[in-house]
């Protein structure tokens, strides 16, 4: 049936519409045509909805259509089947996301694209492989064609008489040792080695870099080699005569000549007599070397050494002088350990650089000077004078107890000075009193000054900051050239410092004041004014209550 339209008419109630009746009948026809009636299943068979469009999801006997996709209801087969002999035709690109099983033939107009550039056109059973990039081979195929390559291979080993086998695949190559020699594999390595029935070589042969162990050499000769270079071993021999003669490689001797010396670089050389046996020096020893020894040697002769002689034993000799004129002679003790001179010495000009011991009871002559128990005197009525080198101090680090005068140019201690007058060494020189680090000069009981005090005056440079070091002086001045920020640094608690300020011929310079620890100076007027006119002159002290930097100026000293 085709589609009723109802007639509504020119106008809204004209008369010239359908009546209520054919329009609803012509409703019910359409619906009819649309839906069918309630006693059989639907059929369209000639549908007339050409452009329909469905919201949601629409369910045609289990077939569900959704926006692009369908499906099927739960685990069921979708089927695609044509009618009779027709075919399902995919007229555009198609993309397979799981498993595409086809269970009769399937033909591709064109290639089969399995990847970017892999392009299979044919699997092939042919066991003589070609060329082709496009037909894949079965695995019987390739299986045929590998062994037919194996047994067309073939490896040939070849001895020294030039005889030789070709060992094809699947074939054992035997590596067989004679005499001496055997084999053995481990993995992939293979190892020869030569047993103890190695025949001894006759004839005249030349051995060079070789290794003889536990052998007897009768007769011969032995040219540049080490015997018992790597086990050494007792050699009994008549006469040895070589250039050069090693006991051992590693820490041996080398003898050459007249020379005996270490293998080892920097090693020692060690002389030791058998069990209670001593080192005897039957001659003089000289050389240029050290000397250590733990037992006891006797020298008939002179025992030289341009180096150190150490000893851990006894040294017997009636003189012991240094081995080149004017040289000194140092005789030290290792670690903390002591020089023991055990019997009465008598020296001259000798320097001794560590301390020296004397007993109690003994008394020690320096020249004039003798030194008994805690005692310094003159063995005659002169003075003793202690004098440094160059810049050095005489340092007293206790408290010290003075009849008469003590004489120095500089003088330190760590302990009190009872002294009742202190003035200059040289004529007209200063005294200065200066402690250490930051440590201040401190005075217990009023000062009094019968001539008066000194300030010492530092004369700054102007510029636009202007560190001023309490450290240097307590007094600072400066002319001003421009204008500046005055930074106060090192002032300590209770300490004051004074600014003389001069303006230069230009005038007009002005001037901050603050501290290195960003802190302000207070002023009484809240802040410091210079005055303008050239050349005038204007004080500023400044003072360190521990809590507060406090200032004060003075303006306009002509």
């Amino acid at each position: 049936m085709a589609k009723q339209t109802i007639n509504i008419g020119t106008n809204a109630n004209d008369g010239t519409g359908d009546p209520l009746r054919t329009a609803f009948d012509k409703i019910n026809a359409n619906f009819a045509e649309l839906y069918g009636d309630d006693s059989s299943a639907d059929t369209f068979t000639s549908p007339q909805i050409t452009t329909p469009t469905i919201t949601g999801t629409a369910t045609i006997d289990n077939i569900l259509i959704n926006d692009s996709e369908i499906s099927t209801a739960s685990n069921a087969n979708l089927n695609l089947n044509p009618g009779g002999t027709g075919t399902i035709e995919l007229q555009a690109n198609t993309n397979v996301t799981g498993a595409l099983d086809v269970t009769g033939a399937a033909t591709f107009d064109t290639s089969l694209t399995l990847a970017t550039g892999a392009t299979i056109t044919e699997f092939s059973t042919n066991t003589a492989l070609g060329t082709s990039n496009t037909v894949v081979p079965t695995q019987n195929a390739v299986k045929a064609y590998v062994d037919a390559q194996n047994l067309s291979q073939a490896i040939t080993f070849v001895g020294d008489d030039s005889t030789g086998t070709a060992v094809n695949n699947g074939e054992t190559f035997k590596i067989e040792g004679g005499t001496g020699l055997t084999s053995a594999v481990t993995g992939d390595t293979m190892t020869l080695a030569i047993d103890g029935t190695v025949a001894t070589l006759t004839g005249s042969q030349t051995l060079t870099n070789k290794i003889i162990q536990a052998c007897t050499i009768d007769s011969g000769t032995i040219n540049n080699a080490n015997v018992g270079f790597t086990t050494p071993a007792l050699g009994n021999f008549t006469t040895v005569t070589a250039n050069q003669f090693y006991t051992n490689s590693g820490d041996g001797i080398l003898i050459k000549e007249n020379v005996i010396t270490t293998n080892a670089s920097n090693a020692n050389l060690q002389l030791s007599g058998n069990g209670t046996g001593a080192v005897e020096i039957l001659d003089s020893l000289t050389g240029t070397f050290d000397i250590n020894f733990t037992g006891t040697i006797n020298a008939a002769g002179n025992i030289t050494a341009t180096n150190n002689i150490t000893a851990q034993g006894t040294l017997f000799t009636d003189r012991v002088q240094s081995p080149a004129s004017n040289a000194n002679l140092n005789i030290l003790s290792q670690g903390t350990g002591v020089v023991n001179v055990q019997s009465p010495m008598t020296t001259v000009a000798q320097t001794i650089s560590g301390n020296v011991t004397v007993p109690e009871g003994f008394v020690t002559q320096l020249g004039h000077i003798q030194v008994f128990s805690n005692t310094i005197s003159s063995s005659t009525n002169g003075d003793i004078n202690i004098a440094t080198s160059g810049p050095g101090q005489i340092i007293l680090s206790a408290p010290r107890v003075a009849a008469g005068q003590i004489n120095a140019t500089t003088f330190a201690t760590t302990g009190d000075v009872d002294t009742n007058s202190i003035r200059s060494f040289d004529s007209n020189a200063d005294i200065e009193i200066e402690s250490q680090g930051t440590g201040q000069i401190a005075m217990n009981s009023a000062v009094k000054f019968n001539v008066g005090y000194i300030d010492d005056i530092n004369t700054l440079t102007s510029s636009s900051t202007i560190t001023v070091d309490c450290n240097l002086a307590p007094v600072h001045k400066v002319t001003l050239g421009t204008n500046t920020g005055f930074v106060i640094s090192n002032l300590p608690t209770g300490g004051t410092v004074t600014l003389i300020i001069r303006q230069d011929a230009t005038g007009f310079r002005t001037a901050t004041f603050g501290t290195d620890g960003s802190t302000a100076i207070k002023f009484p007027s809240g802040a410091a004014t210079l005055s303008t006119a050239a050349n005038s002159i204007d004080v500023v002290t400044i003072f360190n209550d521990g809590t507060a930097y406090l200032g004060n100026i003075a303006n306009s000293y002509s």
